[in-house]
């Protein structure tokens, strides 16, 4: 069976697996791991990391600013975990209030509009779970693309 080519979703340039130095450089906390990265990197600043231990990717590749919102999405599920709610939990009130199924639920594989989705769901969550709003943080307007 021929390995399924990963191609960049921003530009259509093919994807090349490459360690996390070749991202981070000095900074990269863990060198010896690995990422997909576009072929045009970093003119086109689109990356995933490889799950751990494999050269297979976590998800899909994505530019600075979805990155960003799968990295709030995680810490949002993070909170709630820490509120006291299980993990698995945490996905299953996802699933019931997204109408999406576990597998379509991993947050490396999600764009714009459902990280955002995830983290106001979720920070709904937490204000009626802790009675507070969320971290202090000012409520913001969600632009869905």
């Amino acid at each position: 069976m021929r390995k399924k080519e990963i191609k960049c979703p921003y530009c259509g340039s093919k994807a090349k697996l490459v360690h996390f130095y070749d991202i981070y450089g000095k900074d990269a906390t863990h060198p010896e791991r690995y990422a997909w990265a576009c072929a045009r990197f970093p003119q086109c600043d689109s990356y995933v990391s490889t799950i751990k231990g494999s050269t297979k990717p976590a998800g899909t590749l994505a530019d600075a600013q979805l990155r960003h919102e799968r990295i709030e999405a995680h810490r949002v599920i993070k909170k709630v975990v820490e509120s006291g709610m299980d993990q698995h939990s945490v996905y299953r009130y996802l699933e019931e209030r997204m109408g999406l199924q576990r597998d379509q639920l991993h947050i490396a594989s999600l764009g714009i509009y459902y990280c955002r989705l995830v983290q106001q769901i979720l920070k709904s969550l937490l204000e009626r779970r802790c009675g507070t709003s969320h971290a202090g943080a000012k409520p913001k307007v969600a632009v869905f693309h």
